[in-house]
């Protein structure tokens, strides 16, 4: 949904100066030059998301307030 919305020919554009690659799910992924580490997949290959969409940024807002209150807490 989100990437049918945000990648039409503008921001293909910008994801042609990136490594990118579309995975077995469709989902647009970034070759890192890490992919040699044992580590999981989505961290070797991250998703590529628009910084502008709406429910891209209300996940980060809530992973941003997630942590905080995480901190809070290990410190009290």
């Amino acid at each position: 949904m989100i990437r049918n919305e945000s990648f039409l020919s503008e921001e293909e554009k910008r994801l042609k100066s990136l490594q990118t690659f579309k995975d077995d799910h469709g989902i647009i992924r970034l070759k890192t030059k890490i992919i040699y580490r044992k580590d999981s997949e989505d961290f070797l290959r991250p998703i590529v998301l628009p910084a502008k969409h709406e429910v891209v940024r209300r996940l980060i807002y809530n992973a941003h307030v997630t942590t905080m209150l995480t901190s809070e807490i290990t410190i009290c």
